[in-house]
């Protein structure tokens, strides 16, 4: 570690470069240079003292960060971006700076620190873009990742079969301890700033997600959608792409002639795949039932089973779709699929039936879905 001189070539940068440097995104630095932040905190990157726990935190707000250990050389007082390149690089004041604005120029790409609570829901505004013209881009991603595996989330917990995976060109992202590896992959091939337009940041920025799953219109892909594994949570959460319209529903691949059930969610719709099940899922269900109907226009010719969350918000969404269906010719059953009611005739304890709210609920605890009547 290089004890901090700002002495020397300090007279031989101009000022407008040093602000530069000092500007550049703290969390972002960090990152870069392989240190494990969390919640704003890490462990110190002197190593004369030794951290039970981190020590060392940032602040955005001052674009700095300070060590809270008395005897550290970085606790007299906040630090800046430049200090910290000088520490872990063991650079000059003049290289740091050129490490910094030269071999990390990357503020075109969205910044980690400036747009993690970005939300994602500027996917549904007018100025959003259509997929189409970045296909190219989702195409180069997918199909440089690997498929998910028997011991994937998708797999194990969510016992979504490798066939249906496969089927649909579902890749997993791989855990990397460089949370900007996807993005330099990709700019190998495109330019920073087009990459940035396509929206792609929130899914393969710092192993933000387990798996990505494809949208496919005529053959090519318009839309991806990340997920996140649950962790602690009960749920996975998804992971939009910025700035692209978002598509009404997911189709994955389905069989000849056969009867469609209609979900919530792309699990689910998987998850019925992997019982042979023709299944296409509702995306978003803030979407008016107008533009869902005119998107299962295409499948008109198919019977539909309906097949809502076993909440409020699902069983009324799916009443509108109902009387839609209904005025506009559909073929579909006149009975919903009730989770419940099956578990229920699984016998299940009455603990687990206050908590199941899609058919993916029952994933642990049947061996088949229902069958179509």
């Amino acid at each position: 570690m290089k004890l901090i001189d700002k002495g020397i070539g300090i007279n031989l940068i101009s000022k407008g470069r040093i602000a530069q440097a000092k500007n550049y995104p703290i969390l972002d630095l960090a990152h870069q240079l392989g240190l494990e932040v969390r919640n704003k905190s890490c462990g110190c990157i002197n190593p004369s003292h030794e951290d039970k726990h981190p020590s060392m935190s940032f602040d955005k707000r001052t674009n700095t960060f300070k060590c809270w250990v008395p005897t550290c050389q970085f606790n007299t007082k906040s630090h800046d971006t430049i200090d910290l390149v000088m520490a872990v690089k063991n650079l000059s004041f003049q290289e740091a700076i050129n490490f910094i604005l030269v071999d990390y120029p990357s503020q075109c790409i969205p910044s980690y620190q400036n747009t993690k609570k970005t939300p994602l829901s500027v996917n549904r505004t007018k100025s959003a873009e259509n997929g189409e013209k970045y296909a190219d881009i989702y195409e180069y991603l997918i199909n440089f990742l690997p498929y998910p595996d028997k011991s994937h989330y998708l797999v194990a917990d969510r016992k979504i079969s490798l066939d249906v995976l496969k089927a649909n060109n579902i890749k997993r992202l791989i855990q990397q301890v460089n949370p900007y590896y996807y993005l330099n992959k990709l700019q190998e091939a495109f330019p920073r700033e087009r990459i940035k337009q396509s929206g792609i940041y929130p899914i393969v920025y710092d192993n933000n997600c387990c798996a990505v799953i494809p949208f496919y219109r005529e053959g090519r892909i318009i839309y991806l959608q990340g997920i996140a594994s649950p962790g602690k949570r009960e749920k996975a959460k998804v992971r939009n792409l910025m700035g692209i319209i978002k598509p009404v529903i997911y189709v994955p691949e389905l069989k000849d002639n056969h009867s469609v059930n209609l979900c919530e969610g792309i699990i689910t719709a998987l998850y019925m795949s992997s019982f042979g099940y023709s299944s296409v899922a509702i995306i978003s269900g803030s979407d008016s039932t107008e533009t869902i109907a005119s998107n299962l226009t295409p499948f008109k010719d198919r019977k539909f089973f309906l097949c809502p969350d076993a909440d409020k918000v699902g069983i009324e969404t799916f009443n509108k779709i109902k009387k839609l269906l209904f005025t506009q010719g559909f073929n579909y059953d006149s009975e919903y699929f009730n989770p419940i009611e099956l578990g229920r005739k699984l016998k299940l304890d009455a603990k687990i039936l206050i908590k199941i709210k899609d058919l993916n609920d029952l994933r642990a605890y049947m061996q088949t879905p229902p069958k179509e009547q």
